[in-house]
Formats: structure tokens, C-alpha cells, sequence
């Protein structure tokens, strides 16, 4: 490699990138378009949250070469391992190469167009009949084997040539470890990218989005963090990642940034109901134009990053947030939800904001009682309102917040050279209790009867 490119990041400022690398893959117009896709669904709340896969993918990238610099520091083990190294810095910067128009909102459509063959298109890439084993014990999203599959077809030879492994890129983005044995050392790292609890991916986000929305979340110190890690055996003679003792502080406040942000943003009323909002206006899109089979498969097809597909007046080319829009804006007056997406007049408001008022008013159920409520809800409610003479436009939405629940043995601490379960250290991060709970989203004309409203749910019990 010859040379390196800055990169001016305004969360962890300057980011140096080989001059091969921008060649390779950055500036390919497949890794250009991730700047077309918004990182999170979030702006509705924060307005100045605008910030998209790009930034993430070379935030990642960055905060894979620290963590791999201190763990060569610090781990005799992990000297002189150039192809592991190589494939680990590959994978932090195209893990969301491929990541579908909004993020997570439509990336299951990549996997509802059978046209697109996952994951068997994968493992035909790869040609591994190693992978495609294992692979039935991974859970990887359809983003990440999206991604998988375009980082082999489309940059293949250039991970190659940049000295990385196919099967190990592969393998750290959907995090398929490998069960035969002896392959412990390459399983922690792919663990360091797409891990349960703390990795590289999570990390970036986690300060980025804190950043980009502005909200007064727990501060982590990413490079203290990072400087503990060190890969040993453990006492079963198997590589484990260890966290250093002196970390401890920064790792609960990982974990507990990490799970501010999914209560509080991620799950926020405004936010889930304008995912409603867009998640509906695009089934209902899709569902004006089921004539034209083409439509949905080119929208949402791995072959559109490829290439250009025409389809009737239409023109599919490395689809991105954009591209909905467009179709949004061209059905506006057919589709109601995406006209109060668009215009953002909400029709409907929030009968109650958050989970803490949801067990409130609904005290002591379990989930049984949940579900036969959830189920009722919005017909007790639209008949209420039909009496009032209001209009009935009751939506109910469930919503689940992704907390950590630490299993044990998750992340394990170094002390002095002995081994510690971080979850036995404190055992108050194991998280208990159903993460699930709904928001009705009434009418805003009648919310004057909350109490009446709350009354007729609590009678569902």
C-alpha cells in the first residue's frame, strides 16, 4: 500500500485510510451510495441527526484498526496474523456495503424478493462447505448477508489483492464463527466486528448517534476502552477476548449508553410511528403497483446495485432513500399515510409515550394479558370513537426495546491474569422482564378522553 487518505470525521476526527483502500472500495459508486442512506430513523426527534452509512462505515473501519493495534500490543498470540488483520479491517469497512433504502426499516424486503436467493447466493459466492454448515448457527439480517454476498461479487479481487480472506470477510459480517476446532483466535475477532454485546459496529453508533442527535447520553471513552483488550486462553485452553480490569467503568458505560439510546431514541413515540408511517406507505406502494411484478424485485434486488434496470417508465439504479421518496411523492394522493408522512400533519398522537407509562396505566399484566389486549384494542377504541362521531383512525403499535440482557460469561475480564465473568462482577447488568409493550396512536381530536380511553383498555384485561 502506498500513501493514505484523511478523511475529517467529526466524531473521532481524523480518519486514515490507505490510498488502495479508496481505490479499491471507496470510491466505488456501491460504497458512494451509502451516503444516500440515512443512518437512523431518528430526525423526526433530532433535526439535525442527519448522518448516513458512509460516515458509519469509516467510523467503524477506524475504530477496527485501534482495536486491532492494541490487541497486537497485547496479545503474543495475535502477532504476525497479516490475513486476519486485513480481512477484520475489510470487513469493518464494508459491513453495510449493501444496507437497503432507510437502513433496518426495509431490509427484510432483500430477503421477501426471492429473486435475490438468500442466503444460497452466498454460499454459491463463497463455494464453502464449511461456511454454509456453520452458517445454520449464525443469525445474521439480511443486511448483512446482502452485503456479504456484494462485497464477494463486486469487490472479490480486491479484497484478494489487499491481502484479505473471502470466507473471513464473510464470516465477520454475518458472524458465523466456526465450530471446527482450532479456529478460536479467528472467532474472536469476528466477535470484535459483530459481536452480542461489545464491538467495533455497536461502538461507532452507539457515540455517533449520540453525537448526531445531541442528547445527554453516557460518555465513552472509546480508546480506553479499546487499549484493554488482549486475546489469551482461557482456563479451558480455548482464545477468549478479555477486557482488562481497568475498563470496567467503560464497559458498564457502554452497555448502558448503548441501551439509553434504545429506550429513549430508537424507541421514542415520534420515531415508531413515523416507521409506521413509512413501513405502511411502502407496503401499500408496493401494493398499487403488484401489476408490474418487475417493480418490487428492481427496488429491492441486489442486481440494481449492479446495474441499471428499466421497468416500464422507471429507471432502478443503486436504489436509496431517495428512490422511495420519489415513488411516495408520486402516489402521495393515493396513499394516505404517505401524504402524513411527507406533509407531517399527523392525524394521530400518542395515548401514552413511554413503557414506564404503559405500566402505569396498565398495571401488573403479563404478556398473555398483553397480546389479548393488543388484539382488541383498536376495535374497542375506533367504536368509541365512531359514538363520538370522531374519525376512526386508531393505530396500535407494539414495540419491542432491544436491551442488553447479558448472558453469562458474555465479556470477560482480566485481573491480575486471573479470569472474571463481567456478568458476576455485577450481576445487576443482566437485564429481566419483558421488553415488550404497544402505544395506541388515537385520533389527536380525541384525546381529550384519555382517562375514558385508558378506562376501555384496562377493562380488556
Amino acid at each position: 500500500m502506498t500513501g493514505t487518505k484523511l478523511f475529517r470525521d467529526p466524531v473521532h476526527g481524523y480518519i486514515s485510510v490507505p490510498t488502495d483502500y479508496c481505490e479499491r472500495f471507496i470510491d466505488h459508486e456501491i460504497f458512494q451510495r451509502l451516503r444516500r442512506i440515512e443512518q437512523t430513523s431518528m430526525r423526526v426527534l433530532y433535526p439535525s441527526a442527519h448522518h448516513d452509512r458512509f460516515s458509519h462505515s469509516l467510523g467503524v473501519y477506524y475504530l477496527g484498526q485501534l482495536a486491532f493495534s492494541y490487541l497486537e500490543e497485547n496479545s503474543v498470540d495475535l502477532r504476525d496474523k497479516a490475513i486476519l488483520k486485513n480481512s477484520f479491517l475489510l470487513a469493518c469497512l464494508l459491513h453495510d456495503c449493501a444496507h437497503s433504502p432507510f437502513s433496518h426499516t426495509f431490509e427484510k424486503k432483500y430477503e421477501q424478493n426471492k429473486e435475490n436467493n438468500l442466503p444460497i447466493r452466498l454460499f454459491s459466492c463463497l463455494n464453502d462447505e464449511s461456511f454454509s454448515e456453520d452458517f445454520s448457527n449464525a443469525s445474521p439480517s439480511p443486511h448483512e448477508i446482502v452485503s456479504s454476498i456484494v462485497a464477494i461479487e463486486t469487490f472479490g479481487d480486491n479484497i484478494k489483492k489487499s491481502g484479505g480472506d473471502l470466507n473471513l470477510v464473510a464470516r465477520m459480517i454475518t458472524g458465523c464463527t466456526y465450530s471446527s476446532v482450532g479456529k478460536d483466535i479467528q472467532n474472536c475477532i469476528i466477535s470484535l466486528l459483530n459481536g452480542f454485546s461489545i464491538d467495533v459496529d455497536k461502538l461507532d453508533y452507539i457515540i455517533r448517534d449520540t453525537w448526531a442527535s445531541g442528547v445527554n447520553n453516557i460518555k465513552i471513552d472509546e480508546r480506553r476502552l479499546l487499549s484493554s483488550l488482549l486475546i489469551r486462553k482461557n482456563k479451558d485452553g480455548i482464545y477468549k477476548i478479555y477486557f482488562k480490569k481497568h475498563a470496567l467503568s467503560v464497559i458498564k458505560n457502554a452497555i448502558d449508553a448503548r441501551n439509553f439510546l434504545y429506550e429513549w431514541v430508537y424507541s421514542h413515540h415520534k420515531v415508531e410511528y413515523e416507521q409506521y408511517l413509512l413501513s405502511t406507505s411502502v407496503n401499500k406502494l408496493l401494493e398499487l403497483e403488484s401489476s408490474n411484478e418487475e417493480f418490487s424485485k428492481s427496488l429491492f434486488s441486489i442486481d440494481s446495485l449492479y446495474s441499471v434496470k428499466q421497468v416500464k417508465d422507471y429507471c432502478f439504479y443503486l436504489p436509496s432513500d431517495g428512490d422511495i421518496l420519489y415513488f411516495l411523492k408520486k402516489n402521495i394522493h393515493n396513499i394516505p399515510e404517505a401524504q402524513e408522512l411527507i406533509t407531517r400533519k399527523y392525524k394521530n398522537k400518542a395515548l401514552w409515550k413511554t413503557k414506564a407509562e404503559y405500566t402505569h396505566y396498565l398495571r401488573g399484566i403479563d404478556d398473555k394479558r398483553r397480546k389479548n389486549i393488543l388484539k382488541r384494542a383498536k376495535e374497542k377504541l375506533n367504536l368509541f370513537f365512531n359514538e363520538k362521531g370522531i374519525p376512526e383512525t386508531t393505530v396500535v403499535k407494539e414495540i419491542k426495546i432491544k436491551l442488553i440482557a447479558l448472558p453469562k460469561d458474555e465479556i470477560f475480564i482480566d485481573i491480575d491474569g486471573e479470569d472474571a465473568s463481567f456478568t458476576d462482577l455485577f450481576p445487576e447488568k443482566v437485564s429481566s422482564g419483558s421488553n415488550l409493550y404497544f402505544i395506541p396512536y388515537i385520533p389527536i381530536s380525541g384525546y381529550k378522553f384519555k382517562k375514558d380511553l385508558v378506562g376501555i383498555l384496562r377493562g380488556l384485561q
